[in-house]
């Protein structure tokens, strides 16, 4: 009896020891892919055929970020990301080709930023058609990708990271911004957002309606809010070079 016991004991031992090893090993294959993750930037001129009359948009750039991996590598949550950054991809490509129809003389500038903070890679791309409609600003959005548990983060999950809801959220934002602004919020989106190395959401970006208050004429213009202290500044201002 005593001999099947000890038989047991190291059995267990061993199947023990060989999970340990697995756990071991997944964990270094995660962290492997992980560092294996990096943003590119692609810099594009747009429309710098001048054979098509558009002479005046050579030089405006156009900065399509794209998370890679390294060869062999794959991830969800890059290819979630890499989708969500799709579709600023995506428009720019129908409105060079012209299959937007807004004609040849509309272009569009995009602007993208990446901060690096802790296990968190963020990218934030700014775009904006040109010429622009009457108070209109364009429109942002901001994704990472959280290395220590190989995840997506977008808008909709710091939002939770930062324990509001979009309601309370709106409230706060048309609550800061009566503070100081002039003119009656119409309407808020929040558009990004910063992480710090601790997964803390350090600001959120909005874009917000206003109604002026003097000739009644709406407007949009980006906003940096702490949830936090509840401050508002501007944001994104001046980015492009087009009018």
């Amino acid at each position: 009896m005593a001999k099947q016991n000890g038989s047991a004991g190291r059995t267990v031992c061993l199947t023990v020891l060989l999970l340990l090893c697995m756990l071991v090993a997944a964990g270094c294959a995660k962290k492997a892919a992980a560092d294996s993750i990096s943003v590119k930037i692609t810099y594009t001129d747009l429309r710098t055929d001048t054979s098509e009359g558009s002479a005046e948009n050579a030089g405006k750039k156009a900065e399509l970020p794209h998370f890679t991996t390294a060869a062999g590598q794959s991830s969800k949550a890059v290819d979630e990301l890499n989708d969500e950054l799709g579709t600023v991809r995506d428009r720019y490509d129908s409105m060079e080709a012209g299959l937007d129809g807004t004609g040849k003389d509309t272009y569009m500038e995009i602007r993208t930023f990446t901060q690096d903070a802790g296990p968190y890679s963020q990218v934030t791309v700014a775009w904006c058609c040109f010429p622009l409609e009457k108070g209109t600003q364009g429109d942002l959005m901001t994704v990472a990708y959280d290395s220590s548990k190989d995840t997506a983060v977008t808008c909709r999950e710091a939002l939770k990271m930062a324990g509001l809801t979009g309601d309370k959220l709106t409230t706060d934002v048309i609550a800061a911004y009566d503070r100081n602004g002039t003119g009656l919020v119409k309407h808020t989106d929040m558009e990004g957002f910063v992480l710090d190395a601790a997964g803390t959401v350090k600001s959120i970006y909005m874009k917000i309606r206003i109604i002026d208050a003097q000739t009644d004429d709406v407007h949009e213009a980006f906003y940096s809010y702490d949830p936090s202290s509840g401050a508002l500044e501007p944001a994104f201002t001046d980015l492009y070079s087009g009018e």
